[in-house]
């Protein structure tokens, strides 16, 4: 073979090579794309270029469908978020709450059916007449511990009976049992009964009673210590300039105590999902109160049960809940009959997590 004919083979050889090469490389990338379209929704999601992250895990059984995290805790000087990254779960953490207080009923040590002036003293005429499944199912009537007087600039500790008192001094805004009205202050007080049945703080009894037992081990109580540890900046979006920037900072813990206090991984979250939708933790009977819409007074029903919101989603039973501190927020789903879970954490607020949970749940659903 001649220099110049051994130089043609070689060409030839390699431009197969390549051309080869590219096709194999853009099929594989097809492929993968195919095989994997949760990705893409969350690739494809309007997610504006400078809002520092988010995290999304959604799992089918045992199978990780997708475990995603995009871009940083903060936005100057910050740290790529990473799919274990431990994060403020904020009311996510009332269903667990309501976890413990149904196996507190569960145990016989109260009933859902106990007035709260059974363990608190000294209440207000009207709030003597609040159930423990009242405040569970957001009909007490408490005011909403956002709503008091300047409620985000409290970053200085308060006792809980003090917290407890402010709540319950405030006019309630409707009967107990009557009407459905979200209230942080509900869950603050279920706090405080824990503490008093359990002989524990609530953070002590959430470690000892559910999160050890469930293996749970990157979840706490996030006080100044844990906030410090992993730190984490919330974000609002100026929509006239489409940029992100710094929100204020969180309340203290002690301000949102048993109604948002917890920080979490993706995974402790999904333990604790499975654990509770699969019965493995709760007996049914009790687990049906939880999961069953509350009927209010006049025969009507409410919007949650205790601890869940309750819905369908392409007519399956989907359980869930939101969480938002000033400019993060989080969601969580479960949809127990298709086995499926899913936990997404941003660390802004002004988009829909809502949107995106509707369509990475209902492309799971088709796949069934």
């Amino acid at each position: 073979m001649t220099l110049s004919k051994h130089n043609n083979y070689w060409t030839i050889t390699l431009l197969a090579l390549l051309i080869g090469g590219y096709f194999s490389s853009t099929i594989s990338h097809a492929q993968n794309q195919a095989q994997n379209p949760y990705e893409q929704l969350v690739d494809e999601y309007p997610f504006h270029e400078e809002t520092p992250g988010m995290i999304v895990l959604l799992t089918k059984g045992e199978k990780t469908l997708l475990h995603k995290a995009v871009g940083q805790n903060r936005q100057v000087n910050g740290i790529a978020l990473d799919t274990s990254r431990i994060v403020p779960i904020a009311s996510i953490t009332k269903p667990m709450t309501a976890t413990a207080i149904l196996l507190l009923a569960q145990e016989k040590k109260l009933s859902v059916k106990d007035p709260i002036s059974k363990y608190i003293k000294d209440l207000p005429a009207a709030a003597q007449k609040i159930k423990i499944e009242h405040l569970l199912s957001h009909t007490s009537g408490l005011v909403n511990t956002w709503d008091l007087p300047h409620f985000h600039e409290m970053n200085h500790p308060i006792e809980l009976e003090a917290l407890l008192r402010k709540v319950c001094a405030i006019q309630l805004s409707s009967a107990p049992g009557t009407k459905y009205y979200y209230s942080n202050g509900g869950y603050v007080i279920l706090g405080y009964l824990i503490e008093q049945i359990s002989g524990m703080s609530y953070a002590a009894f959430m470690r000892k009673r559910i999160f050890d037992p469930l293996q749970m081990n990157n979840i706490f109580y996030g006080d100044s210590s844990i906030r410090a540890q992993y730190p984490i900046d919330g974000h609002l979006i100026n929509a006239a300039q489409g940029k992100a920037y710094q929100a204020s900072k969180v309340p203290h813990a002690d301000w949102i105590h048993a109604a948002g206090a917890l920080y979490a991984d993706s995974r402790s979250v999904q333990k604790w999902s499975n654990a509770i939708h699969h019965e493995q933790f709760l007996r049914k009977k009790c687990l049906k109160k939880a999961l069953t819409t509350y009927q209010l007074e006049n025969g009507a029903y409410g919007e949650r049960g205790f601890g869940w919101e309750i819905g369908q989603i392409e007519g399956h039973t989907a359980y869930a809940h939101t969480g938002q501190l000033p400019g993060q927020q989080a969601i969580t789903y479960a949809i127990p009959e298709a086995d499926l879970f899913l936990f997404i954490y941003a660390n802004v607020d002004g988009i829909s997590l809502q949107e995106l949970s509707f369509s990475l749940l209902k492309e799971a659903l088709k796949k069934d």
